[in-house]
């Protein structure tokens, strides 16, 4: 049976790098900008000291949140670990609402999932209500990995067929 890719956390744990790059660079250009104005500039020296201190402390914090979500994301898989496979038709699904939020259970291959929309990061929670693929009865192939608590769906292929 062949399946189609539906969500995939596990192709690169550099995703952050991707997303944060082109802010950095951009924002180090702009501040290599204003900084070669000022000091050209030879009036108002405490301005100037002023400006230069807020532009390096943008970019202090621009990098320390850069190391936070690399951080972040090397936490997220040395928690979670490994992950398994599991191959099978999707079965006892049930769908659920909270005030907000909509949310979704069900078994494969005797291996119970659930989540909520919108809740769980790094891992499939896109509920049928709001577009999701899973329902009663259609074939899927999910990695996951779990530690003490409902698995984690890392990576949902779903049936060509049943799509």
């Amino acid at each position: 049976m062949s399946y189609n890719v539906v969500y995939d956390s596990t192709r690169s744990n550099l995703w952050w790098w991707l997303t944060e790059s082109p802010i950095l660079i951009l924002g180090l250009f702009f501040v290599w900008l204003i900084l070669r104005a000022l000091w050209r500039s030879p009036e108002r020296p405490t301005q100037r000291l002023l400006l230069a201190t807020v532009l390096v402390l943008a970019c202090v914090g621009g990098l320390w949140r850069l190391g936070y979500r690399y951080s972040v994301s090397r936490h997220f898989y040395r928690y979670y670990g490994s992950y398994h496979t599991i191959e099978g038709v999707v079965k006892n699904y049930k769908k659920f609402s909270t005030q907000r939020r909509v949310g979704e259970r069900f078994e494969v291959g005797g291996v119970r999932f659930g989540y909520i929309d919108s809740f769980q990061w790094k891992c499939f929670h896109n509920a049928a209500a709001n577009g999701g693929p899973i329902h009663e009865g259609v074939p899927v192939r999910i990695s996951y990995a779990t530690r003490n608590l409902t698995p984690c769906i890392v990576k949902l292929e779903v049936a060509r067929e049943a799509r």
